[in-house]
């Protein structure tokens, strides 16, 4: 059988989302960035459905706006009790693994009408934009990151996410799959080397909002950053929504992120980490204190996060 993506706009607007079996088809990365120069709320919400569907490695950017409302009050009350308001410190904030960003933009405003220009708001994520590669006058387009890893093929009608098995029900896929991934790797190659022979262009994986206040505030920021690496500075807030869960990282990954967040936090600073299925779900998740030892939980969430133990334990 065989099984095509969503390769425009019409038919994504469209909704022809899933096949005649009720699969869902890949949807090219590339529209993000059309719908980013649409001017509309819908516009928004296709986003959220094209992130929805991509994946990097076993990292998902799926993400939807306000979708961590309730938490978010918590934590602002967190912040009040243990940080203070009142005074003239500065708060710095570090908000790991926001996919394009849209989940800061609450936080963000909250906390600046509240600090002003004390406020510091670093947002971060592992892959704000990615590379669209392709050949003159050729149908292949492939989407890479900086190093030319390969994530999507794009050959109208079909899309290929790389992060995504093809069942083997979809033989024709497959055929398809191998044949360009010769061609793939070879544009890969010709991007790394820096090559003229193809043509490349930059997506930004940014929330229109978030992408502004990035050029424009002083007080906000956004930064590529792999949340497996140390962070090399100090904050007083570091939050990590829908990231610290076993289906996508090791215990001993979840321990080595512990271990970032730990030591880029003050002494009295605080962590926050809770995961939920989307907009208008309860978060599971919870508020700690950063001590001289580890982390000490102040508020939980629901059920509490899938990595208390964890975090509890840490040392």
């Amino acid at each position: 059988m065989i099984r095509f993506g969503v390769c425009s706009l019409a038919q994504l607007y469209a909704n022809r989302l899933e096949d005649v079996f009720g699969k869902q088809k890949n949807i090219a990365i590339e529209l993000y960035d059309e719908l980013h120069r649409i001017e509309t709320t819908a516009a928004n919400d296709y986003q959220e459905i094209v992130l929805d569907r991509f994946k990097f490695g076993h990292v998902f950017k799926r993400t939807h706006r306000s979708r961590f409302a309730e938490f978010d009050k918590a934590t602002l009350c967190a912040v009040g009790e243990h940080l203070g308001s009142s005074n003239r410190e500065p708060l710095r904030v570090h908000d790991l693994a926001v996919s394009d960003g849209r989940t800061s933009l609450d936080l963000y405003q909250k906390l600046s009408d509240i600090y002003d220009d004390r406020l510091h708001f670093l947002s971060s994520d592992i892959l704000p934009w990615v590379h669209v590669i392709s050949r003159p006058r050729e149908r292949l387009k492939i989407v890479t990151d900086d190093t030319g890893r390969v994530i999507e093929l794009v050959y109208p009608p079909f899309v290929f996410d790389l992060a995504r098995r093809e069942s083997k029900f979809y033989w024709v896929n497959h055929l398809a799959r191998k044949f360009l991934m010769k061609r793939a790797t070879a544009l890969s190659e010709l991007f790394v080397q820096g090559s003229r022979e193809i043509q490349t262009r930059k997506i930004w994986l940014l929330h229109k909002k978030c992408r502004g206040l990035a050029e424009n505030a002083r007080n906000f920021h956004f930064e590529q950053y792999n949340i497996l690496e140390p962070m090399n500075r100090q904050f007083d807030l570091v939050r990590a929504m829908n990231i610290l869960n076993t289906s996508y990282f090791s215990s001993a990954e979840i321990h080595r992120i512990l271990g970032s967040a730990f030591s880029s936090l003050r002494i009295g600073g605080l962590f926050a980490t809770g995961s939920n299925e989307g907009q208008g779900t309860g978060v599971e998740g919870g508020i700690y204190l950063r001590t001289t030892i580890g982390f000490q939980l102040v508020f939980r969430s629901c059920s509490g996060s899938q990595a208390h133990d964890l975090i509890a334990n840490f040392e």
